[in-house]
């Protein structure tokens, strides 16, 4: 067997680490993972050696499961990967595609364009924006939550906006201290609703029934369900 044979063999998770600098991975139709731009060694196990803190490129098979921790720094990852999960303290994150997600990041920006399950995101203050996803499960301590479609819904924010588009029925479970919720039914889906503002505004456009639940509770700010 070949030593380019046995390291495919032996390549599992792509994880890369960083102090600084940008980390950019593309996820392509390739057999095995290279780098593309930067000083870094990919070793058989999958873990990238970096030879100093600059802005490193890595391109993967598609499908591949990504691991990425940077102190700070932006951290980009493009194409249809698998699982990722990313851990910063401030810089923007930003993904495209993925089946499984998980970001915990203490400031900054974070940006999803797909996920086909789970979507964890974790951010003590910053701004979190989502296309699609199966499910989501998102704390954030301050700051918005913007998210298109999606079926799911588990979320706890200290303060800010928190607006969601649905895509189907499902569980929604919203708790907030402070800021305005909104919500997006699609045309025909009657959700179960539980709607509490202690301080706030109500406004329900759609008639209650038993397609999925919508609980929605916060101390301060306003509720809105509008039908999209």
């Amino acid at each position: 067997m070949t030593g380019d044979a046995t390291a495919e063999r032996h390549i599992g998770a792509l994880e890369i680490a960083t102090r600084s600098g940008a980390v950019v991975v593309w996820a392509r139709p390739i057999a095995r993972p290279e780098v593309l731009h930067g000083s870094a060694e990919i070793q058989p196990d999958g873990v990238v050696r970096l030879n100093g803190s600059g802005r490193v490129e890595i391109a993967c098979p598609e499908g591949s499961d990504v691991i990425i921790g940077s102190s700070s720094g932006r951290v980009e990852c493009y194409g249809p990967l698998g699982r990722v999960a990313v851990t910063g303290r401030s810089g923007r994150i930003s993904i495209e595609e993925a089946h499984d997600i998980e970001v915990r990041s203490a400031s900054g920006r974070v940006t999803i364009g797909r996920c086909d399950g789970t979507c964890r995101v974790a951010v003590s203050s910053g701004a979190v924006e989502i296309g699609s996803a199966a499910s989501i499960d998102v704390t954030l301590s301050s700051g918005w939550l913007k998210v298109s479609a999606v079926g799911d819904v588990l979320v706890r924010s200290g303060s800010g906006r928190v607006a969601l588009g649905l895509a189907r029925a499902g569980t929604v479970d919203v708790g907030t201290l402070s800021g305005r919720v909104s919500v997006s039914i699609p045309p025909g889906l009657a959700p179960h609703l539980q709607l509490v503002s202690r301080s706030g505004r109500v406004t329900a456009e759609v008639e209650p029934g038993a397609d999925g639940s919508l609980a929605i509770e916060t101390s301060s700010g306003s509720i809105t369900v509008t039908r999209g």
